[in-house]
């Protein structure tokens, strides 16, 4: 078994290469720097390149039987799926979203490469994932002071933590019956926001609170920093679950790994020293 692995250095998929050297698998990653993961050594393969150049992607291909595939767009991923078929690859995993029923957030941008993948005639599994536990990383800039602002208010969401996406990725990619499935990837509970925040707070050992906001000033925000065509697909999804339709737990993680999902204290305990930079 020869498997790819795509966004091998990011969030899940550096998780996801370690998972599988661990059960006796030596993937091969698609990475821009090759010396990244050069401290890896030869538990790993190493193929030079990215999804925005097609060359690479067709050598890095050649001899797979199966691959993860992250992309940032439907072009990525359709030009991955059509040099995977080409390749003879057998499996594809995609990385998906859970905002793809609902229209928001990564949903968005994901759903036509769902179809894509549903029709190539290759053997695929879907991963849509929910929140991560990570993304509260991009508060750091306000724990200075004190306060974290954003606008889901009272709503309570299921975040998951990115070792457990990878773990289940692995699973996938390395084990039989999961062709043609879609799993929707969440956490063991729904937190709301002053939950998470109360979480990080005694973490770091820093007063800190939770201050709602309104999404139309959200939106503001984001309009100084974000392209507007992605504007509109977060500030939905907070407004989703601000309004507690984005609430639901699946049973997806223990069922597949045969352990509860981690909590997003384990997430916050263990990335401590992340929001806690030394001086």
């Amino acid at each position: 078994m020869k498997i790819l692995i795509t966004g091998a250095t990011g969030t899940i998929g550096r998780h996801l290469v370690q998972e599988l050297i661990a059960g006796g698998v030596r993937p091969r990653m698609l990475v821009r720097d090759p010396a990244k993961v050069a401290a890896l050594g030869d538990a790993v393969e190493v193929a030079s390149g990215d999804l925005d150049q097609p060359a690479t992607v067709r050598a890095a291909l050649d001899g797979v039987t199966a691959a993860f595939l992250l992309g940032n767009n439907v072009e990525q991923e359709g030009a991955f799926i059509a040099a995977a078929k080409q390749a003879g690859v057998r499996h594809v995993v995609q990385l998906s979203s859970g905002g793809v029923p609902y229209n928001v957030a990564g949903g968005v941008q994901h759903a036509a490469g769902e179809r894509i993948l549903q029709d190539s005639g290759l053997a695929w599994t879907i991963l849509r994932p929910w929140e991560f536990s990570s993304n509260t990383l991009q508060w750091l800039g306000m724990i200075g002071g004190g306060a974290i602002f954003d606008p889901c208010g009272d709503g309570a969401t299921p975040v998951i933590d990115p070792r457990d996406i990878a773990a289940v990725a692995a699973k996938v990619l390395t084990t039989p019956g999961h062709d043609g499935k879609i799993y929707t990837l969440t956490g063991p509970a729904a937190v709301t926001r002053t939950e998470m925040v109360e979480t990080l707070a005694s973490v770091i050992g820093k007063p800190l609170r939770y201050v709602a906001i309104p999404n139309s000033a959200f939106r503001e925000q984001l309009a100084k920093f974000m392209p507007a065509a992605f504007i509109g697909p977060v500030a939905d999804y907070m407004q989703l679950v601000a309004d507690g339709k984005l609430a639901a737990v699946t049973d997806d993680v223990p069922r597949l790994l045969g352990r509860p999902a981690r909590p997003f204290a384990e997430w916050a305990r263990d990335h401590a020293a992340a929001f806690s930079p030394a001086p």
